[in-house]
């Protein structure tokens, strides 16, 4: 029998979207001017930044429509392209979010694209370089002149191949400076200057031990959702803290964060003992706030 050829309906991970949010980025520096002018002339865009420090919403920022895919669900090329499927006897193509974006000219968003199986990414090769094509099922499926693939992780990319990470313009993404992180945390969720301020202060705090086992450390995100929670919940400055140490639990330089905290007087409950590594991870960042401080005060 024929096959037909239908697009596939979006579901949780592959949104057909026009961006929504209520967060308008900010920009760290020209980042985003940059993001821009790529996604007009349609060169195939990697953010490359930590979690949670916006590219998500820098992308959405740029109000054009978009098909979102998130990498840890990308196990094959079909989980990109499509599949067979019987329907009333009849084999049917349903096309999945590349062929869907590049008919209709939309912005295909791979998030978290550093989770994806290196055989996922490989159907990207041709739509990313100048032919802008694909075949599909023998037949050349052309990208309209709009299309363009945006993918946004953490560093260093070692699932995409040297031959596909060329294909791409890497624009690197970081946390706010303090001042606008607490400016953009005020804005949205209603918290006072002051308690901004210290959300900031405790997020650089967990940057700055975390950087040094390469954990994840508290996102731009996990302070907003904080902050929030501290407004709508009535949460004290422990209990905001307690929240953003859960987020990190996993984190192998949980002790020796925590002690930071409280000897900067930013957390008041007891912490555990810690281990030798631990400890080391403590005084590195306790040497690093010390030297700040003699800094700021010449």
């Amino acid at each position: 029998m024929k096959p037909k050829y239908t697009h596939s309906p979006p579901n949780a991970n592959q949104k057909n979207q026009r961006s929504s949010s209520h967060q308008v980025y900010r920009p760290r520096d020209s980042e985003f001017q940059a993001l821009n002018a790529l996604v007009e002339k349609g060169q195939p865009t990697l953010l490359a930044g930590p979690t949670g420090c916006g590219k998500t919403t820098a992308v959405e920022s740029l109000n054009r429509p978009m098909l979102t895919v998130i990498g840890g669900t990308l196990k094959n090329p079909q989980d990109l392209l499509g599949r067979f499927v019987l329907k009333r006897g009849e084999s049917e193509f349903i096309d999945g979010a590349l062929l869907v974006a590049m008919d209709k000219g939309h912005i295909l968003y791979v998030d978290e694209v550093h989770e994806a199986r290196p055989e996922s990414l490989s159907c990207l090769k041709s739509v990313t370089d100048h032919r802008r094509c694909i075949s599909v099922n023998g037949q050349v499926r052309a990208a309209h002149p709009s299309f363009c693939v945006v993918a946004a992780g953490m560093p260093p990319f070692r699932n995409m191949s040297p031959e596909l990470r060329q294909r791409f313009t890497f624009v690197p993404f970081d946390y706010l400076p303090a001042e606008k992180e607490s400016d953009l945390i005020m804005s949205v969720s209603r918290i006072p200057r002051t308690e901004a301020e210290f959300l900031v202060r405790v997020g650089d705090c967990t940057r700055r031990s975390l950087q040094t086992v390469g954990s994840a450390s508290a996102s731009t995100r996990a302070l907003l959702q904080v902050a929030q929670g501290m407004v709508d919940l009535g949460w004290s400055r422990d209990q905001a803290v307690d929240q953003l140490l859960w987020k990190l639990a996993e984190c192998q330089a949980h002790q020796a964060m925590l002690q930071v905290l409280i000897s900067a007087g930013l957390y008041s409950r007891p912490a555990v003992p810690q281990t030798k590594e631990e400890l080391k991870g403590r005084d590195i960042l306790q040497q690093m706030l010390d030297d700040d401080e003699q800094a700021s005060a010449v």
